[in-house]
């Protein structure tokens, strides 16, 4: 994948993880939203880095 669209696509992944767990109510269903939203964040910034 070129620089610019893995860029881009890394950049939607931090923020799509961070609207994950700012939305996560206080519930087990909510604790699971925090985990994926960090689990995409750290795919995002892993694919921000790899460039």
């Amino acid at each position: 994948m070129k620089r610019k669209p893995r860029r881009i696509v890394a950049g939607l992944l931090i923020a799509v993880g961070a609207v994950l767990m700012v939305m996560a109510p206080e519930t087990w269903g909510g604790l699971l939203l925090i985990v994926v939203g960090v689990a995409v964040e750290v795919a995002g910034i892993g694919l921000e880095k790899r460039g």
